[in-house]
């Protein structure tokens, strides 16, 4: 037999056992409800707590300051209504999440937006003053911090819960149909839990587990009956599927999700649209605005000064710290490729022993092992050149600090692709025209994504998918996940 028929064999003894098996063990049971309800319930309740506890502690704290609770009541309660307006109109709790950059900056405008109108609100009301007004800027401030971070927790505690996210059925896309649903299944706090795969035989993945699929497309009705289901994912191949018709059928399936754009499209600021009475895609190159640029350029000079002043003193203490740890230099330089091609000095604090060089030649020679991944990745999990200080600065990502004068000389930014090496252009291929675009970064989204746990090849899709999709506003969310990434030590060595 051939593959596929041995594929078509082995999926029709696989269905017929799912049949027999699916009550007494549940094979469909991914959890979640029909319409999703109980997850936006959950992170709206969780919101709506986040939010009254930062307001009430501000109440608290002008009222213990002596500061007019009128002057303070009824702004905090305008911002608190006109907050929860701006998220329920911005689908913050549809089952269908926007991107997490698209909800950042909604979420940060509708604060800002909240601020402005508190502000109003007790300027217009007669009791209030410069201290009520200090007061309400300081405590609506951090929601920006309080939110993000709240939901952020809510979500990937109600994805280990059975009642989080909304059932669906993802129908067609052959390979690509298996990758995106092993996907929803390891991602679970994306709220869409899909209990099976639709597809025609001829058409199957020969990756596709026969566990998951539940049939072709005729048995789609039945299924979504049987299993409560309203939600199909239609992935669409070269622009065409077979199952497009199954949209407009009156099947039981009320909502879909249409995953139609490749891989090298622009999709963060994708906008639809309607054009001649023909659907229609705006998508928007913000590398191309000169404003954007110039704002990017400006958050580097800021930032960069800031955290400089602030960590001054932590500068010394780890270069006294690198100094004590082995003979050599504080600082360490490697020549990275940057914008356009350019080729500068990357500076971090030295994490390795002097002699560093040597010492890896000579681990490479002996191990095949540690060989082949230095190689793959051109890092090494267990690195016999690092000093002991060296895997404190590394794990925490404090190594990097210098590259803050890199930043000042505009030959790197605070976000962007990771800087590579010479040697890595060639791992690039296609996408090292992508790469050349912007300045690397300090940090960027493959820091953020997994950073030294992922593949060399999930790294450039991270590159690609940033320059591709750049904006001030996802430089602004990736410097906050940062953060988080750093305090945990998520994927550093």
């Amino acid at each position: 037999m051939s593959p596929p028929e041995l594929l078509a064999v082995q999926v029709a003894k696989s269905t017929m056992l799912v049949s027999e098996k699916a009550a007494s063990r549940g094979l469909y049971s991914v959890g979640g409800t029909r319409t999703g309800w109980a997850g936006q319930l959950f992170v709206a309740c969780i919101d709506l707590l986040a939010v009254a506890t930062a307001l009430g502690l501000g109440w608290l704290f002008g009222f213990a300051v002596g500061v007019s609770t009128e002057a303070l009541t009824i702004p905090l309660l305008a911002a608190a209504t006109f907050l929860f307006c701006s998220f329920v109109s911005g689908q913050t709790y549809s089952t269908v999440r926007r991107h997490p950059v698209a909800e950042f900056r909604h979420t940060c405008l509708s604060i800002l937006a909240a601020i402005g109108i508190a502000l109003l609100t007790s300027a217009l009301t007669p009791a209030g003053s410069w201290s009520s007004l200090l007061l309400l800027a300081l405590t609506l401030s951090t929601l920006y911090v309080v939110i993000p971070a709240i939901r952020y927790i809510a979500r990937h505690l109600g994805a280990h819960c059975s009642w989080w996210g909304r059932r669906a059925i993802v129908v067609g896309g052959g390979e690509r149909g298996v990758r995106l649903f092993q996907m929803l299944i390891r991602k679970k706090h994306l709220g869409i839990r899909p209990i099976g795969l639709i597809e025609n035989l001829e058409q199957l993945s020969l990756g596709a587990d026969p566990a998951t699929y539940l049939g072709p497309s005729s048995q789609l009705e039945r299924l979504a009956a049987e299993q409560q289901v309203s939600l199909g994912v239609l992935v669409v191949e070269d622009g065409d599927s077979p199952h497009l018709d199954l949209v407009h059928e009156g099947n039981l399936l009320t909502d879909w999700i249409l995953v139609t754009s490749p891989a090298d499209w622009p999709s963060l600021w994708v906008e639809p649209r309607e054009l001649g009475g023909m659907p229609s895609l705006v998508m928007r190159n913000h590398l191309l605005f000169p404003a954007a640029r110039r704002l990017k350029r400006a958050l580097d000079l800021v930032f960069s000064i800031g955290i400089g002043l602030i960590l001054l003193p932590l500068y010394i203490a780890i270069a006294i710290c690198v100094r004590c740890a082995s003979p050599g230099p504080v600082f360490y330089s490697q020549e990275r490729i940057g914008m356009n091609g350019h080729r500068f000095r990357a500076w971090k604090f030295r994490s390795m022993h002097a002699n560093a060089d040597d010492v890896l030649q000579d681990h490479l020679a002996k191990d095949a092992t540690l060989r082949a991944e230095w190689e793959r990745d051109h890092k090494l999990k267990n690195d016999p050149r690092v000093t002991w200080i060296g895997r404190i600065l590394r794990k925490t990502s404090l190594d990097e600090l210098p590259q803050l004068w890199n930043v000042l000389r505009g030959e790197m930014s605070l976000v962007g692709p990771r800087p590579i090496v010479a040697a890595e252009v060639l791992k690039y291929g296609d996408h090292y025209e992508l790469y050349e675009k912007v300045p690397p970064g300090i940090t960027g989204l493959w820091q953020i994504s997994g950073r030294n746990n992922t593949t060399y090849e999930e790294r450039v899709g991270y590159d690609a998918f940033y320059v591709r999709n750049w904006s001030p506003w996802f430089d602004l969310y990736i410097l906050a996940c940062t953060v988080k990434v750093v305090l945990r030590g998520e994927g550093a060595y």
